[in-house]
């Protein structure tokens, strides 16, 4: 075996040995994202249920608006982390 076959079989163990740490590095990830994401989806039940039964006695329609968009944003963004969870 000559050097190039030296240099090349230990850089080819080398890319392995960094392609498994990053496999578990991202499994370890999919699990944090996982759990996340049901605690998320938990709040957001929370949120939904509070929303149901507040009354918005707003004198202006400006102000439902926020409070709507304000909601959509964090569905939204829930929604973005579940894609985004998936893609991992």
């Amino acid at each position: 075996m000559d050097i190039m076959d030296k240099v090349f079989d230990k850089t080819r163990a080398e890319n392995e040995a960094t392609r498994i740490e990053i496999l578990g590095e991202l499994e370890a990830r999919q699990v944090h994202i996982t759990a996340d994401l049901k605690k998320a989806g938990t709040l957001i039940n929370q949120i939904d249920q509070a929303i149901s039964v507040l009354e918005f006695d707003f004198a202006t329609e400006e102000v439902c608006q926020v409070i709507v968009d304000m909601y959509v944003k964090i569905k939204s963004a829930l929604n973005d982390a579940e894609i985004a969870g998936a893609a991992v």
